[in-house]
């Protein structure tokens, strides 16, 4: 659930990214369809670009209905938990798509 004021979140399909520019692609069949995409941000994103895998899935959200500015959701570990890494997120950082839609975040 979420306010008047926060924007949804939606899961999003990565259909072109790259490192080398920082451009990613993707595809919200739940407010675009199955064909159109849109651009992520580079607001808040700096280089070296880190971007996610074609045909992963991602959290995605936007500052208007229209889809002025796209922004890729990224949860970041805290500095604290940072020793229990393994090549991902620590479990106690990490925030699921459901948490979110269901308000818990």
């Amino acid at each position: 659930m979420h306010s008047s004021n926060t924007p949804p979140v939606h899961r999003a399909l990565v259909t072109y990214s790259s490192t080398a520019t920082g451009e990613i692609r993707v595809k919200i069949p739940s407010l675009l369809g199955a064909n159109s995409e849109v651009s992520i941000s580079y607001i808040g994103r700096r280089d070296p670009w880190a971007v996610p895998d074609i045909g992963e899935q991602i959290v995605v959200t936007s500052d208007d209905a229209n889809l002025t500015n796209v922004f890729w959701v990224q949860i970041e570990p805290s500095a604290s938990s940072s020793s229990n890494m393994d090549g991902g997120f620590p479990d106690s950082s990490y925030v699921g798509i459901d948490e979110i839609n269901a308000g818990g975040v």
